[in-house]
Order: structure tokens, then C-alpha cells, then sequence
């Protein structure tokens, strides 16, 4: 994996939702773990990811890589 850039859009996934999506790095915290923005994602995880206003922390191993689209 390449080092994490702040600003940068990156394909992530997490064990709670199914598929990946997409997300805008919005803060480098401890532990290895980002802030992180939804930018794109289907309906049914826009579901889920509505509770926490499409933005959370996740560990840096679930960015998988940057995002072709932007």
C-alpha cells in the first residue's frame, strides 16, 4: 500500500458492510487509523453509513488503494 495522503480519495472496506466504496482522507490519527468522508457508496451501505453522517475512523488496512475516478 501506498503511503496515505490527507485530501486523497481511496477505495475502503470494512467487515460491517459488503463491497467497497469510496472515501476522502480527512485527518491522520494514532494507531494507524484515518478520518474518513464517504464519497461514494450504493444505496443499501448509504443505509448504514447515514447513522454516523458518512464520516468514521478506520484502520489504514482498509484502504485499498486510491480511487481511479477522481
Amino acid at each position: 500500500m501506498q503511503e496515505i495522503e490527507i485530501g486523497k480519495i481511496y477505495y475502503c472496506e470494512v467487515p460491517s458492510l459488503e463491497g467497497s466504496f469510496e472515501v476522502q482522507v480527512l485527518q491522520m490519527l494514532k494507531d494507524n487509523c484515518v478520518l474518513v468522508r464517504v464519497v461514494r457508496c450504493t444505496l443499501m451501505q448509504s443505509k448504514y453509513l447515514k447513522k454516523n453522517k458518512y464520516r468514521f475512523i478506520v484502520n489504514i488496512k482498509s484502504l485499498k488503494g486510491r480511487s481511479l475516478h477522481f
